[in-house]
C-alpha cells in the first residue's frame, strides 16, 4: 500500500499530472452520478424491446441525486422492473435494483403467502437467496457495486463499449433465469 502510495505521488508530481488529477477529484461525483445513470438509462433501454417496463422504480434524476449527492435518508431500491408472466392470475415482477452493495436482480413478491408458493417452486436452484420481500434473488455478473464506485467492474462502466458489454452479459444472464422461473412455474 505503501509503495503504490510514492508511486501515484510520483506520478502526479510529473509534468501537468497535478492539475489533471485535482481536476478529476473535483468532478469524480458527476462522474459516478453520470455513470451510473448512464447504465440504468441503457439498461432499460435493451430489457424494453422484450418487456413492458413497470417504470414504479425506474432511476430518476432524483432518485440518483439523494443516493450519490444526499447525506441522509438515501433510499437506493431502484432499478428496473418487468412483468414476466403470471402465476395464481397475478403478474410474477422481474426486478433488477441496485442495493447497498452489488446490484442483484429476482422475482420480488410482496405477499408473503405467494412468495412463499414461488419461493417453493423455484427452489431447486440452490444459487437463489430469498428474503422477506424476494421469492428469489442473485447477484448480477459480472458484479456492480454503485455504492462504493471503486471495483474493476464498475469503473469500467464509465467506459460507453465497456458499459454495453457488460449490460449485454448481465441480460443474459437475467433471460437465462427468466426462463428457469417461467419453466418452474409453467409460464408461457
Amino acid at each position: 500500500m505503501a509503495d503504490e502510495r510514492q508511486e501515484i505521488i510520483k506520478l502526479i508530481g510529473q509534468n501537468e499530472n497535478a492539475k489533471s488529477a485535482a481536476k478529476i477529484a473535483e468532478n469524480w461525483i458527476h462522474v459516478r452520478w453520470h455513470t451510473e445513470y448512464d447504465y440504468w438509462n441503457e439498461f432499460y433501454e435493451v430489457t424494453k424491446k422484450e418487456y413492458e417496463m413497470d417504470d414504479s422504480v425506474k432511476c430518476t434524476n432524483d432518485w440518483l441525486d439523494s443516493v450519490i449527492h444526499g447525506k441522509r435518508n438515501k433510499n437506493p431500491w431502484f432499478g428496473l422492473q418487468f412483468p414476466i408472466g403470471k402465476f395464481n392470475g397475478q403478474d410474477v415482477m422481474l426486478m433488477i435494483e441496485r442495493g447497498w452493495e452489488k446490484c442483484y436482480f429476482g422475482i420480488r413478491e410482496p405477499d408473503a403467502t405467494i412468495r412463499e408458493q414461488l419461493a417453493h417452486l423455484i427452489s431447486g436452484d440452490q444459487k437463489n437467496g430469498k428474503d422477506d420481500r424476494w421469492a428469489t434473488w442473485r447477484y448480477l455478473e459480472p458484479g456492480i457495486n454503485f455504492e462504493k464506485f471503486n471495483d474493476d467492474n464498475t469503473l469500467s462502466l464509465c467506459n460507453p463499449k465497456e458499459r454495453k458489454k457488460i449490460i449485454a452479459k448481465q441480460w443474459e444472464q437475467v433471460k437465462e433465469f427468466i426462463h428457469d422461473v417461467k419453466e418452474a412455474l409453467q409460464i408461457q
